[in-house]
Parts: structure tokens; sequence; C-alpha cells
């Protein structure tokens, strides 16, 4: 019986047989594991960092709407794939908890937004992200990957061409968008390590460079955060000073 950690015939090796070094090709399983699993953890603690900013500051400044919600489609998409794949839940398990982390920042960017959004524009959103979970769920496999890909894609540029706009980053956490640039890279390895057909099968095969993609995504966000550090601390200091103008008139 395989564990989500180890498989029988890894077991004997490396634990029964104590081959540590000798087994590379189990060793590899086995970290691939691990680090999957890893991922599907901390994955629960991703976006806290990005979600009590907005909450602490009670602010989406510096959030882009459509980045937002495209990236509730890439992961929505990447977690009906994985569940349509049936893949292990350590090769992709994060994205339904992602999904879901998304989903309540939407909610947040629908409570502070400035200008407010109106009923309408909120409804149009929510029933988008609803319509678009519906229709994954039959489309062909081989488009699911593409469309991660493209929202995810299309969620970041948005994202970094205001960055680079407004020379800021607003309520952007480098945490969040640092584990993410983490989580790429270690999900590179598990999809070679895990997935089947990579390089072979289409579906998997985008599937990985997907991920490819996005971590230099993340790399250009995370540069843009370090880089405008000192931007957006002045025009947040300057937003606090003024809000606390207006309380005292």
């Amino acid at each position: 019986m395989n564990s989500l950690l180890i498989t029988d015939e890894c077991y004997g090796s490396l634990v029964v047989d104590q081959n540590y070094f000798s087994d590379a090709v189990c060793l590899k399983s086995t970290l691939s594991k691990v680090l999957g699993l890893a991922i599907v953890a901390g994955s629960g603690a991703l976006k806290l960092p990005q979600i009590y900013s907005i909450i602490a500051d009670r602010s989406v400044d510096g959030l882009n709407p459509g980045s937002l919600y495209m990236a509730v489609v890439s992961y929505l998409a990447s977690a009906i794939l994985v569940l349509r794949k049936g893949d292990p839940f350590s090769a992709g398990g994060e994205n339904y908890i992602i999904t879901a982390q998304n989903i309540f920042i939407v909610l947040l960017l629908f409570v502070f937004a400035k200008p407010a959004m109106s009923t309408l524009q909120c409804a149009r959103a929510a029933l988008a992200i609803v319509g678009a979970g519906v229709a994954f769920c039959y489309a062909p496999l081989y488009v699911l990957p593409i469309l991660g890909i493209v929202c995810g894609c299309a969620g970041r540029f948005p994202q970094i061409y205001q960055n680079w706009s407004s020379g800021q980053t607003g309520q952007l956490s480098f945490l969040t968008w640092f584990a993410q640039l983490g989580g790429s890279g270690v999900r590179m390895f598990t999809t070679l390590q895990e997935i089947n057909g990579i390089f072979v099968e289409l579906a998997p095969t985008l599937q990985f460079f997907g991920f490819v993609m996005g971590a230099v995504q993340n790399v250009c966000v995370v540069s843009q955060i370090v880089w405008y550090r000192g931007a957006t601390q002045a025009i947040r200091a300057k937003r606090i000073a003024e809000e606390e103008k207006k309380k005292g008139s």
C-alpha cells in the first residue's frame, strides 16, 4: 500500500535496506512527495499575509482587480484539472486551498474598494467566477492547463504594469509573493517527479511550463515590492495621515 510519503518499494529500499544514497530514484520520489505535502500544508498560510495587510489597513490600494479575478480563475482551473486527472494530493492539493483564499481576497476587494463597487459589479464578478468553474468541469482536459497559464499570466501582467506605472506596490504582501515564488520552484520539481507524460503529453507539459512562467512573473513582482518599498511606505504614511486628519476634523 502506498502512503502519502513513500511507496512500499521505496520503503523497502530506503528504510529496510537503508539505501539512503544509492537509490536515487526512490530518494527523489520521496523528497518530491515530502516537498509537495509541505507546499499543501503551507498553502493554508500563503495568502494570510496579504489578507492581513488588507484588513489591517482596510485598504486594497495597489491591488489590481483584474489580477485578483484572474488569480481565482487560474487556480480554479488548476484545482479542477488536478481533480479530473486524479493526480495525488501531494502534486496539486494546494490549488483547492489557494482558490478559497483568492475568493476571500476578492470579497475583501468588494468591501474595501475605493470608490466603492456597486452591487451589480460585485454580482457580475461573482457570476463570472461561478460560470468559469462550471465550464471547467466540462471542458476538454487539455484546455484546463492552457486556461491556467493564460489566466495566470493575464492576471500577473496587469499587476506588474500597475506597479511599474504607479511607482509603488500598495498593499501587496512581500511574504505572500515570495512564498508563491518558492512554491512555483518546488512545483516544477514535484511535477517532473510525480506527473507522468511531461514533454510527451500536452496537458502535463503545459502544466509544467505554467509553473515556469509563474515563477518568472513572481520574480518580477517580488523585485518590484523590494525596489518600490520606499515609495510605497511614503504613500501609505501619507494616506494614513490624511485619514487621521479627516477623523480629527
